[in-house]
């Protein structure tokens, strides 16, 4: 597929799956989200890996706007039971809480009006959880997502890439990259006017 053609297609497209790689995890997800930062569309960052507030920290040191970055955040109430939500963030008491975490995404997604979500990650939600219903969350998940009208990107690391569940979930996503294909392609899905074009 040549990058115009993955470019016309994307514009379509509301679900991906990004494979990113295992020792540049970090760089990986803050390229990322520096890239959809660029959109100026209201970005609902879901993390089971860090506390909003060292993701924060890293995109500042990194450059990018976070002025339309918000979060569901299920790690920082592991350590601080009595953090509350802010007006830019909505704290879940642990990554293994999904009931909660799929209301605290639903809550997220109304009250800061989001127009792309991104899962950080599938990856994490496995250490938790079988295989089983990681796929089944993630299935659900991205239904809602859908049904709001919002973009949804899902990251994985690519050493679960022969995962039962992440095999599952590849198979309900409009498309599947790894990093650098992402990179290359630059999707099509990270301008304005690409955005526009897209059904939300």
């Amino acid at each position: 597929m040549t990058m115009q053609s993955s470019k016309e297609t994307l514009k379509h497209k509301k679900t991906i799956l990004i494979f990113l790689p295992d020792k540049e995890y970090l760089k990986s997800i803050t390229s990322l989200v520096s890239d959809f930062a660029k959109t100026k569309k209201n970005l609902c960052y879901i993390s089971l890996n860090q506390s909003s507030q060292d993701l924060l920290d890293i995109f500042k040191e990194n450059s990018v706007d976070c002025s339309k970055i918000y979060f569901v955040d299920a790690i920082s109430k592991t350590t601080n039971t009595n953090i509350k939500n802010d007006e830019k963030t909505i704290f879940v008491s642990s990554p293994e809480s999904l009931v909660e975490l799929s209301i605290s995404i639903n809550e997220a997604m109304n009250k800061f009006n989001s127009e792309i979500v991104i899962f950080d990650s599938i990856s994490t939600l496995l250490i938790y959880e079988k295989e089983s219903t990681v796929s089944k969350f993630i299935h659900s998940l991205v239904g809602k997502i859908k049904h709001k009208g919002a973009n949804c990107v899902l990251t994985v690391l690519e050493a679960d890439s022969k995962n039962s569940a992440v095999k599952d979930i590849c198979l309900f996503v409009d498309e599947v990259l790894t990093f650098s294909e992402y990179s290359m392609k630059s999707l099509g899905i990270i301008t304005n006017s690409d955005f526009k074009e897209m059904s939300i």
